[in-house]
């Protein structure tokens, strides 16, 4: 009986190290459109170590993200990121999106934007997203879009950067 309780603590401290050792990797997006004001506004909901690594390795630099004297570089530096690797086509015209905020809860950082001036019914979402892959080999990026009273997800990773919509 000894031995059973042995391997199953080893057993466990392997499971439980394996778990560590391979860390799930993941952002969520919520996009809703908004029938009064004709934008979608967009938030962001990512880890804050995954999102300053990969900030760190690509600009080579080594900042704290949350760091408030350096809060506007630091907030250029993570919207030039955004604008290199999140894509939105809506009814066939790529959009820009414009920068709102950011916000900070434990270890996790609340990204804030919005797209203006889409003044028409939405029918098609062609959504590139490779936010964070290039730091984060099994990164998975989920996207919820609120489009006229609907609800549908796209779950974007290396192999599937793309995904269209219908509305």
């Amino acid at each position: 009986m000894n031995n059973k309780i042995k391997h199953l603590v080893i057993y466990g401290l392997y499971f439980f190290s394996c778990l560590i050792a391979h860390p799930f990797h993941s952002s969520i997006t919520s996009l809703k459109f908004n029938d009064h004001s004709g934008s979608i506004e967009i938030t962001m909901r990512v880890s804050a170590n995954d999102l300053e690594k990969t900030i760190n390795q690509i600009n080579n630099l080594n900042i704290i993200i949350d760091d408030d004297d350096n809060m506007q570089s630091i907030d250029s530096l993570i919207f030039n990121y955004i604008n290199k690797t999140i894509f939105l086509i809506i009814n066939g015209k790529e959009y820009d999106l414009n920068w709102v905020g950011k916000e900070f809860e434990t270890d996790i950082v609340w990204l804030y934007l919005e797209i203006l001036d889409i003044n028409k019914k939405i029918n098609k979402i062609s959504s590139e997203n490779r936010f964070l892959f290039s730091r984060f080999e099994g990164q998975l990026n989920i996207m919820n879009f609120y489009i006229h009273g609907k609800q549908k997800t796209v779950m974007t990773h290396k192999d599937k950067p793309v995904d269209t919509l219908f509305f």
